[in-house]
């Protein structure tokens, strides 16, 4: 009977067996263990499921973050235009830099992550505020404040 767990290729040779090449490889990382040549899939799944469920606790953390900011500062400052931006070109900057060439595609592909780090960036600017200043207050910043 055939194997019924299928191999994902892993650790590609000669690479850095200190540090996770992926997901699935972090795990082995974790535990001070080589990382093998390849991954099953229940340790793709995993590696991704871990994956997921820490770009959530980075969102939440960034939600606290950013109510904690206007409970202090008293007024709303949008903030999600400069994520996008700084994720976008500062992750096809170092890619053009470490490469050395320009890839159109792998550009548009590098400013996906951009994208969701705006959308995310906004949502959470929403949600704090709305809890800080109530629905659709968005008091803006004055001298005339009380610090």
């Amino acid at each position: 009977m055939a194997d019924r767990h299928l191999l994902v290729p892993g650790a590609r040779a000669g690479a850095n067996d200190h540090a996770p090449n992926d997901a699935a490889g972090f795990w082995y990382w974790l535990n001070g263990q080589h990382q093998p040549r390849f991954y099953s899939s229940q340790e793709v799944v995993r590696g991704e499921f871990t994956a997921v469920l820490s770009l959530g606790a980075v969102i939440f953390v960034y939600l606290v973050a950013v109510t904690l900011f206007y409970r202090r500062a008293q007024y709303f400052l949008a903030l999600w235009w400069l994520a996008a931006i700084l994720v976008g070109v500062v992750g096809n900057s170092a890619w053009l830099f470490g490469t050395g060439y320009w890839d159109s595609t792998g550009a548009l592909a590098g400013f996906f992550p951009a994208a969701m780090a705006g959308i995310a960036t906004g949502v959470c600017e929403r949600l704090g505020a709305n809890f800080v200043f109530g629905e659709g207050n968005r008091p803006a910043f004055t001298d005339e404040g009380n610090y």
